[in-house]
């Protein structure tokens, strides 16, 4: 919480610098508030995430999602998150979202994280994570999961899908689908096992099928399915620094950090900052050099 907290606050002041479009996802989250009951049925869960999917626009391949989230006013990050956890995310004390990537994903379960971030922005938004027992935090990433499954492969877009494979227990079989959806192929397999397409017993020897291709490290298509990422944190670094707005000494000197810091912060390159910073200072040379002519021929 202190990181996320940090991260926006930075980012907060590098906006107040640009007019920078409303936080619809906040418009959203009261929507969400105004219809969900004080206990989360799968019912409500299903719900909400047809109502985000509708209120984002969301492609039916989901290719657009992150662009999506971001432009909703969702901060999204890279970083080595470390333990168990695949991702977080959080609303900061200035009500600004915030999602922390996993680096080394997949296109395909880093869209899963993504979506399963939203649900914990939208169904959990004021609970505090810390207060909860091993059980209740069990529940909450399972409520998360669920919104996650329907909010990328919703029920009526799915079932003709599923009813068309003939070999639903074989990995192989939802290839297709993954390429169509960009989901993978676990995410498919659990998604009609939940509908009711699977028996338990096809179920487990999908998984045993699915270990003994190694599809637990890696699917067919992961390599070939782009792996997109976060671009509007860069492009607000880009366009105050490009524009001369403020400088990277100031924003240092401001929060009291090093660009070795922000650089780990945000997951920026070295390069893109210190080619900011570079063209500052060459732009700087030129305008001292267009004096120095100005003045010579002045003075002839």
């Amino acid at each position: 919480m202190v990181y996320l907290n940090f991260v926006a606050e930075i980012i907060h002041y590098l906006e107040g610098f640009l007019n920078v479009p409303p936080t619809t996802l906040i418009t959203l989250r009261k929507k969400v508030i105004e219809h969900l009951p004080s206990e989360l049925t799968n019912a409500a869960i299903k719900q909400t995430a047809a109502l985000a999917r509708e209120f984002l626009n969301i492609r039916p391949d989901n290719g657009d999602l992150l662009l999506s989230l971001e432009k909703s006013g969702i901060h999204v990050l890279e970083k080595n998150v470390g333990g168990k956890a695949d991702a977080y995310s959080a609303w900061s004390t200035k009500d600004v979202p915030v999602i922390v990537l996993g680096i080394k994903k997949s296109a395909v379960r880093r869209n899963f994280d993504l979506a399963h971030e939203l649900g914990h922005l939208l169904l959990h938004a004021h609970v505090d994570f810390l207060m909860l027992e091993k059980n209740e935090r069990a529940q909450v990433e399972r409520e998360a999961d669920y919104f996650a499954s329907c909010f990328l492969l919703p029920a009526q877009t799915v079932k003709k899908e599923f009813e068309e494979i003939r070999k639903i227990s074989n990995p192989d079989s939802y290839i297709p689908l993954k390429l169509k959806y960009h989901v993978s192929i676990q995410a498919l397999e659990m998604r009609a096992y939940k509908l009711g397409f699977l028996t338990p017993k096809q179920h487990s020897y999908f998984y045993r099928q699915i270990s003994l291709n190694d599809y637990k490290l890696e699917e067919p298509l992961d390599r070939e399915i782009a792996l997109k990422r976060p671009g509007k944190i860069r492009s607000i670094f880009h366009m105050v620094l490009n524009n001369h707005i403020t400088d990277l000494q100031s924003i240092e000197e401001h929060f009291q950090v090093e660009r070795s810091l922000l650089e780990e912060m945000f997951s920026i390159e070295s390069d893109f900052l210190y080619l900011m910073k570079s063209k500052v200072i060459l732009q700087t040379l030129i305008m001292f050099c267009d004096l120095i002519l100005m003045h010579n021929k002045m003075e002839c």
